[in-house]
């Protein structure tokens, strides 16, 4: 019982918070006056020629709530679109909970999908958080959401030029991998090195939000340098120790009494005194940048 008239009371005073008779409540002031102004005559005329209501809203934070029950709050409250169309739109952006959501009335749901919302939001507006523009990002999505509530077909920009660099790099050593069946065990030591580099780097890139491409370059050159040595003494015991158990050496001296079973008897193709010694040197929501 004291949970719920909590949640009451903070939907209550949430609500109060807002001026619901703002098209754009900025509470987490991402948007400077002009690019407020510019968002805010690009909804109002997308208004009078169609009459499909857009409002934005942003917040410091979600208080410990989803962003899906804050923006259902929010749109009841906006009582957004058209009574007998049910033609609203909210977007909520929560730059701090790194957290987005579009909320769609019943009238547009035909047109404006779970899966078109979707994609908005992680191919056009996520790629510009991630860099810092936030403002930018906001406004992008709302021409796509223009674009889609005004019957035409949404295409994601996103190509190979927005893939992460680690990407193209475990690919790229993949192939590497391939080319060694013909040009030998360098290629395969830089194919692995490649891979895995390229996963760390998309790791950092990706999961934790590291957008300075130094960082990212000095990461993947770092863990590249490191394996492809670590690599080079592995190559160098297999070639040197074939399938042999660890702590066993073939034996050179001939002991089976017959005297035929030297070091350089032909069955074996690395034996006699080529084996001088064993082993060597041996040593994944979105974030602002």
């Amino acid at each position: 019982m004291k949970k719920a008239l909590a949640l009451l009371l903070f939907a209550f005073c949430f609500c109060f918070a807002l001026n619901f008779n703002e098209q754009i409540n900025d509470e987490a002031h991402i948007f400077s006056q002009n690019e407020r102004d510019e968002l805010l005559n690009l909804v109002q005329n997308f208004e009078q020629n169609s009459t499909t209501q857009i409002a934005i809203v942003t917040l410091n934070s979600l208080k410990s709530r989803s962003i899906e029950e804050l923006s259902l709050e929010i749109a009841r409250g906006y009582k957004l679109g058209q009574k007998e169309d049910n033609n609203g739109v909210l977007l909520v952006v929560a730059p701090n909970e790194k957290k987005v959501r579009i909320e769609v009335g019943y009238g547009l749901e035909g047109v404006l999908t779970d899966a078109v919302a979707s994609e908005i939001i992680n191919s056009v507006m996520i790629p510009k958080f991630k860099n810092g523009k936030m403002s930018e990002g906001v406004k992008e999505g709302v021409l796509a959401i223009i674009k889609v509530a005004s019957g035409e077909e949404f295409s994601s920009k996103s190509g190979l030029s927005d893939l992460p660099f680690g990407v193209f790099a475990f690919f790229a050593g993949m192939l590497s991998c391939f080319a060694s069946v013909i040009f030998g065990k360098f290629f395969m030591r830089t194919g692995f090195s490649t891979c895995f580099a390229g996963l760390v780097s998309t790791a950092l890139e990706q999961g934790f939000g590291v957008q300075n491409y130094l960082i990212i370059f000095g990461a993947f050159a770092f863990i590249f340098a490191v394996f492809f040595f670590i690599l080079k003494d592995v190559f160098k015991r297999n070639s040197q120790g074939g399938s042999l158990p660890m702590g066993f050496r073939r034996d050179n001296s001939g002991s089976n009494g017959g005297g035929r079973s030297s070091g350089r008897g032909g069955g074996f193709s690395g034996g006699g005194g080529g084996f001088g010694r064993v082993g060597g040197d041996c040593v994944r929501r979105f974030r602002t940048a």
